[in-house]
């Protein structure tokens, strides 16, 4: 009997030495591949950064961006917006890289547009995931015969974004959509 009780003990003790060690090696697992990656912040570009002090929001920009397109020179601008809380919205610009490698992204172009409110897209829209955003997608076609495709999402708690490109080879719906999914704040000014 008492032989009987020792035993117990023992594989009792064994067991819980067992589930400790698991757990442990849970947590270790779970701390390492379960981490998030740091942000890396994007850098404000030239024009950007020449407005940034008349901006008074926050500025998002993509992390990701297509090899062929890059942002213009002069292509940012605070517009007057009826549809925006403060009535002001920040436009930027992003052009065709002028290269053989990217003749087909010469008729593209995307505007990305934040205010700290937006008014709602118009039309036949459709909700579209991308990685871990969710976002309200109205395509058209323009003159061109192009499709004009606009995501439109909450970027922050307190602005929205939206992305406007007109598809083609090179910059596709599913580029526009792993561009919005990139969105953080930019660095700060240095």
């Amino acid at each position: 009997m008492e032989q009987t009780r020792l035993k117990r003990r023992r594989v009792v003790a064994f067991t819980i030495a067992i589930v400790g060690v698991i757990a442990i090696v849970v947590l270790l697992l779970t701390q390492f591949v379960l981490a998030e990656a740091p942000i890396t912040r994007p850098s404000a570009p030239p024009s950007v950064e020449a407005i940034r002090s008349e901006w008074q929001s926050v500025i998002l920009l993509p992390t990701f961006l297509p090899e062929c397109l890059s942002y213009g020179a002069n292509g940012a601008s605070i517009r007057s917006d009826p549809g925006a809380r403060g009535r002001n919205a920040l436009d930027i610009q992003l052009v065709p890289v002028k290269s053989a490698a990217c003749n087909a992204a010469q008729g593209s172009a995307v505007t990305i547009t934040q205010a700290p409110a937006l008014e709602s897209l118009d039309g036949q829209v459709l909700t579209v995931s991308e990685g871990r955003m969710q976002f309200a997608r109205l395509a058209q076609t323009v003159s061109s015969g192009q499709t004009k495709v606009t995501l439109q999402w909450h970027c922050l708690v307190d602005v929205m974004c939206r992305i406007s490109g007109t598809t083609g080879s090179l910059v596709t719906e599913d580029v526009l959509a792993r561009m919005a999914d990139s969105f953080e704040i930019i660095k700060p000014a240095s």
